[in-house]
């Protein structure tokens, strides 16, 4: 499998919101600069270890709201390399970007299974295969602080939702490795009926990872969004 992927929506039945994808990102100075993902994943991992009780406070908020931002401004300090060099980072320059959807993955990754180290929860073994309705679809996005983070998400939550020990066993195998591969090539029959109409969405191995191993977290917390609540079903009603 390449290194980069382009999934093409299946033509469906189905309407769908419009997102903007503008580029996010945060910046921490007087450090390295990650260059691999095996890297950005060890620095996770580190994070993930060191911080627990943040880590987890930043995975419990919402993408692009204040409350993600301020969490993860707690997470990572602004002068702290701590992680940077237990991740073995070479020295490369003076700043690291972070992508914030790229971390929540890792850390939703390093969390899970500092959780699960042996085997997947009930939660995720003995859940049966299921679906995201559209209404719960257009909902989440209408509803959103940001769209392109929760197209992202719902992608997510429905691969882990259709087949959520395929999952388990991608977030299982080592960073960029042949396993890695084989767990992608075995989930790929899912990733088309999980957009929508009109839809595409390019990800690279380490993007496509990382918003399942978020999906994978939150639905082993019962945070995964399937269904609409009553006050949102009675406002479509009207």
């Amino acid at each position: 499998m390449k290194n980069s992927m382009k999934i093409i929506a299946i033509v469906a039945a189905f309407t769908c919101a419009t997102a903007s994808f503008a580029q996010t990102g945060s910046r921490i100075r007087n450090t390295r600069t990650v260059e691999t993902p095996e890297a950005g994943q060890r620095f996770a991992d580190c994070i993930a270890d060191w911080k627990t009780p943040e880590s987890e406070a930043f995975l419990a908020t919402a993408p692009g709201t204040p409350a993600a931002e301020d969490s993860m401004e707690t997470l990572l300090p602004f002068r702290e390399n701590r992680c940077i060099q237990f991740s073995g980072i070479e020295i490369g320059g003076r700043t690291m970007m972070i992508d914030p959807a790229l971390l929540r993955g890792q850390i939703s990754q390093a969390r899970y299974l500092a959780r699960y180290p042996r085997a997947a929860p009930a939660s995720i073994a003995s859940a049966p295969p299921s679906e995201i309705a559209v209404e719960v679809y257009n909902q989440r996005i209408s509803t959103a602080a940001d769209q392109r983070a929760e197209i992202l998400s719902i992608f997510g939550d429905c691969v882990a939702a259709a087949e959520p020990m395929k999952v388990d066993t991608l977030v299982r195998t080592s960073v960029a490795s042949d396993g890695e591969s084989a767990a992608i090539g075995a989930l790929s029959g899912v990733f088309g009926p999980c957009l929508w109409q009109g839809q595409s969405i390019e990800f690279s191995r380490e993007s496509l990872r990382t918003a399942l191993a978020a999906a994978l977290y939150r639905k082993s917390e019962g945070r995964t969004v399937m269904a609409l609540t009553e006050g949102a079903q009675a406002r479509i009603a009207e």
